[in-house]
């Protein structure tokens, strides 16, 4: 994951049990400058579940400019 390059933000929901917000946090912390969160409730499926959270999560990070921390140019 130290190869990764562009901006990451990782995405977890509270009640996962496959992939836990544990599992997340970890991801982001060995994925270059990467941020995490956590969406309260929801599972495995929490993107079905709340969707209107993970659509929150996304245009949060995108309208953030992440890739200008990590040098990219537009």
């Amino acid at each position: 994951y130290r190869a990764i390059k562009v901006p990451c933000h990782v995405i977890s929901f509270e009640h996962d049990l496959v992939a836990p917000p544990a599992a997340g946090r970890e991801l982001a912390t060995v994925i270059p400058g990467a941020t995490h969160h956590t969406i309260p409730g929801g599972g495995h499926f929490g993107y079905l579940e709340n969707p209107e959270a993970v659509n929150h999560e996304l245009l949060g990070f995108l309208r953030s400019g992440s890739g200008a921390r990590l040098g990219e140019t537009a």
